[in-house]
């Protein structure tokens, strides 16, 4: 397909017909509901429009710098990359899907009937959220959420500060075994190593933040010390099968290394944190998801942290 006709000035024949060309190929490959994602060069494949809008964008603003192989409106690479990207991009959205499942009791596509019919109960912010999300998303190094700053782990190789840590308490359901079918529902905490941070973009300007990491919450790679303290093995852990949680979810842990693999867990609060006694409905979806995180921002700078054992009394030694 040629596409010289984006380098033409805005205002040439070439490109109003270029335009043309191209929405006719992003409405028939890429479109949801009459809208598709606009790759103009403000917009940034991030806002969801009708034909007229991107028309009216990418004349008044051009497109995105180098958005020369239009992946987000279903043109598909030749080479090999783009297809992990692509299978990367299916599991997270399994994964959306099956938060939006486990908190709403709902698939998206009972969400979307529901709308359609006319259901009070469905509201527009769960609507866009059950469409889906782009099939572009970001990715980061850091990020800051909930008072805590994260970094993945990739990033402190060269490090002496540690912010990849991570937390979660979940409502979890638990069988005695394997052929119990009533299962208890009981509070599990799942300690992990950051990965992989990715922001969604949903229509709307919606964005749902997701940290992957691989989690310990029991059995033989997690146990107490004498003293009390959680000691983890990161040894050789394999893939959880639900990697992916809402940044909104997670606190921040600290690990210290300790003999044989063992990792002691030290706990730590949020900077500037205070307990307003703030409850938030459970039926506020945007709450819930956090979907615009109070001071997110892609962040890369070192912090001391303290490696000193807290709550254990000390031993004094003589050097004489």
């Amino acid at each position: 397909m040629d596409k010289s006709w984006m380098n033409q000035r805005r205002t040439s024949s070439a490109y109003f017909e270029g335009v043309e060309e191209f929405l006719d190929f992003a409405f028939a490959n890429a479109s949801v509901d009459g809208e598709i994602i606009c790759p103009c060069n403000v917009c940034g494949n991030s806002i969801w429009v009708s034909r007229i809008g991107a028309r009216g964008h990418l004349i008044c603003n051009g497109f995105i710098k180098g958005y020369t192989k239009w992946v987000a409106h279903g043109e598909v690479k030749s080479s090999a990359a783009p297809l992990s990207r692509a299978h990367v991009a299916l599991d997270v959205i399994d994964d959306m899907r099956g938060l939006l499942h486990d908190r709403f009791h709902m698939s998206s596509d009972e969400v979307l009937e529901l709308y359609l019919a006319g259901d009070k109960r469905i509201s527009e912010e769960l609507r866009i959220l059950a469409r889906g999300p782009n099939e572009v998303v970001t990715r980061y190094k850091g990020f800051i959420i909930n008072g805590f700053r994260f970094h993945i782990k990739e990033l402190e190789q060269n490090r002496k500060t540690q912010n990849s840590g991570l937390v979660v308490n979940a409502m979890t359901p638990s069988f005695s075994s394997a052929r119990d079918d009533n299962p208890i529902l009981g509070d599990l905490t799942y300690y992990g190593v950051l990965e992989e941070i990715i922001e969604l973009q949903y229509s709307g300007s919606k964005r749902v933040v997701l940290f992957r990491s691989n989690w310990v919450s029991k059995g033989s790679r997690k146990k107490e010390d004498e003293n009390g303290f959680t000691l983890l093995n990161f040894k050789r852990l394999t893939r959880h099968k639900e990697p992916f949680v809402l940044a909104s979810q997670v606190q921040q842990v600290f690990y210290t290394e300790d003999v044989g693999g063992w990792h002691v867990v030290i706990k730590t609060t949020a900077r500037d944190a205070f307990d307003m006694n703030a409850v938030a409905s459970e039926d506020d979806v945007e709450t819930y998801l956090q979907s615009e995180p109070c001071n997110a921002q892609e962040h890369d700078r070192d912090e001391d942290v303290s490696w000193v054992r807290e709550g254990v009394q000390g031993t004094i030694i003589n050097m004489n």
